[in-house]
């Protein structure tokens, strides 16, 4: 099903088919620590199961927040946290993985792709208005990745066929969907190519690009912060299970740290991740303090309280798809009011699903 949603996105052919091509020869590692991807998979059935199942433990119960925002404090914080956890290492992988994530952290050396330039330059472009199409032409002809996926967009069945050149293109899709697509672009990275981890990671870029749709619907803004945050909110994960890959070696070591870590580390991972791609403040801190909003500086907390509310919904529908009843009564409650703006997420999430499967039908 993610090999649709990608041809639907715009990126032609899927790269993440080739990895399952690479693994299949490595050991057999034990069951994943993060549900299977399905906040974009489509079911046999598009309707909520009669019955579900209670999820005890919802996953927006499972994370852990920044410490703090000072951007020394908070490494600080994150070698402690880690040089724990390498006391309690019981192998050697383990040790490796561990002290991989730390080493990366103190050296200021995550490793990660850089946020694609045209991304950054459109979005600063729009941000003074509607420029000259011509403009905007020149940009996106710079990323032959956003080509192809504007051309495929723009070519959907729903416009009744191909445009005739890239400026037609651009104008079917609109401004606001050209600068989704540009900020998508990053998805395609080598962060989310990650051998012996690809479900998590899929599963990380599939939940985020829901939750993005979401908490910019709550937000009412097509394009922006909000929806960057939303999309890349659990991005931190990926740094933990990239370690994990090299250091575990696809062994059947220590999947319950990975989990661990993956809990307690993700929101300050990804601020690191956030800052190193110069997404600005509201973005890294709303990524950071997303399971609980309350603590972030109360300028910042909008945004966070948004993703969070997006995050939760998507988490509903997912369990809803799989025979879990994940109540988020409780959660949501503690959102203020006026930033939903009357909007139920959970129904806006359903909406979202609705209207990507659609797509592929």
């Amino acid at each position: 099903m993610f090999a649709a949603l990608w041809r639907w996105l715009g990126f032609g052919r899927n790269p993440y088919e080739e990895i399952a091509s690479e693994t299949d020869s490595q050991p057999p590692r034990p069951a994943t620590p993060v549900p299977a991807p399905a906040a974009l998979s489509r079911s046999e059935e598009s309707t909520v199961p009669a019955e579900l199942r209670e999820d005890p433990h919802p996953p927006w119960s499972l994370g852990g927040v920044v410490s703090t925002v000072d951007k020394d404090r908070l490494l600080d914080d994150v070698i402690d946290r880690l040089g724990v956890y390498l006391e309690l290492a019981e192998s050697g992988p383990e040790r490796t993985f561990i002290q991989g994530i730390s080493d990366a952290v103190y050296r200021g050396q995550l490793n990660i792709p850089a946020f694609p330039d045209v991304a950054r330059e459109l979005d600063a472009l729009l941000r003074h208005g509607d420029p000259m199409m011509t403009q905007v032409v020149r940009l996106v002809e710079r990323e032959p990745a956003l080509v192809q996926r504007v051309w495929t967009r723009a070519s959907s069945a729903e416009f009744g066929g191909p445009p005739k050149g890239l400026h037609f293109a651009i104008s079917r899709l609109g401004f606001d969907d050209l600068w989704r697509l540009a900020i998508q672009v990053c998805l395609q990275s080598e962060l989310f190519r990650i051998p012996g981890f690809q479900s998590e990671a899929d599963h990380v870029r599939d939940h985020g690009l829901l939750a993005a749709d979401v908490a910019a619907e709550l937000a009412g803004e097509r394009r922006g912060s909000v929806y960057l945050a939303g999309l890349l909110h659990d991005v931190g994960k990926l740094m933990v299970y990239r370690h994990a890959s090299v250091g575990l070696m696809y062994s059947s070591s220590a999947p319950d740290r990975v989990r661990q870590l993956v809990s307690e580390l993700h929101a300050s991972l990804g601020v690191m991740v956030a800052r190193e791609w110069n997404l600005g403040e509201s973005v890294a801190l709303a990524m950071g303090y997303h399971h609980n909003p309350s603590k972030a500086p109360e300028d910042q907390q909008r945004t966070a309280w948004l993703v969070r509310a997006a995050d939760i919904a998507v988490h509903v529908v997912d369990g809803e798809r799989h025979g879990l009843l994940r109540d988020p009564a409780a959660a949501l409650a503690e959102i203020p009011a006026d930033w939903l703006r009357g909007k139920d997420p959970v129904a806006v999430a359903r909406q979202a699903m609705k209207e990507f499967e659609s797509q592929l039908q």
